[in-house]
């Protein structure tokens, strides 16, 4: 007894002889337009990666990108430290010069002492000449002769040992040595503010990329997030992606 097309059959079982011919093999025409609902047989689709498949890729994305924080943090320490080796350098430069200016201006003060020096030592040599000169004079003279003139009265405008116009040239080089040094020192503050502002930018600058990267990162994040509940959605409603002509990502 089969069952067949609603209809109730009398016959013999399969592989027996006398199988009626008639049994079709495919359903009817009819009974396809009965039900135009039921979709076509759809392609196969690859199957979706295992669960520790997908936690394998995240925790890869993961260490990726935990390195690629090392690096950065590696290379802002690098550029960091040259920026301090490079400002020490300056710093000692610009010590040394002045150094440099101080041990010649003394030099100069130095020099200026001992030609001083040597000058007055040939002025008493030659007064010592002279008076041995006046002695002999008087010697051969006769007795009672001229008396020795008086001493030269000091001159209050000179110090002890140097004569004014050392004294000007001294003051004149210390007013110098000291615009000098203000212009040095307006310098080195406008080098330190064009220090600070370059930090300030570079710092900008780096915020900006990481700022970048994190929302490259969402991005990826959120499209992959659609692409796993697409195929969920395919995966359960086959119609889904017939229907669906614009994909969401």
């Amino acid at each position: 007894m089969h069952v067949f097309n609603g209809s109730i059959r009398l016959g013999w079982g399969r592989g027996l002889a006398g199988w009626p011919p008639s049994f079709p093999a495919q359903p009817d025409k009819s009974r396809a337009a009965l039900f135009p609902l039921i979709p076509p047989p759809l392609p196969s689709f690859p199957p979706l990666p295992a669960a520790e498949e997908e936690e394998e890729e995240e925790e890869e994305e993961e260490e990726e990108e935990k390195e690629e924080e090392k690096e950065e943090a590696r290379e802002e320490e690098e550029e960091e430290e040259q920026e301090e080796e490079e400002e020490e350098g300056e710093e000692e430069e610009e010590e040394e010069e002045e150094e440099e200016e101080e041990e010649e201006e003394e030099e100069e003060e130095e020099g200026e002492e001992e030609d001083f020096l040597k000058k007055k030592k040939k002025k008493k040599k030659k007064k010592k000449k002279k008076k041995k000169k006046k002695k002999k004079k008087k010697k051969k003279g006769p007795s009672g002769g001229l008396a020795s003139p008086p001493p030269p009265l000091p001159i209050r405008c000179l110090p002890r040992s140097f004569p004014c116009q050392v004294r000007r040239k001294r003051k004149k080089r210390k007013e110098q040595t000291k615009k000098k040094k203000k212009k040095k020192k307006k310098k080195k503050k406008k080098k330190k503010k064009k220090r600070k502002k370059k930090k300030k930018m570079k710092r900008k600058r780096k915020e900006k990329r990481r700022e970048k990267k994190k929302k490259k990162k969402k991005k990826k994040k959120k499209k992959k997030q659609r692409e796993k509940n697409f195929q969920k959605d395919s995966d359960i409603c086959p119609v889904f992606l017939e229907n669906s002509s614009s994909k969401p990502f």
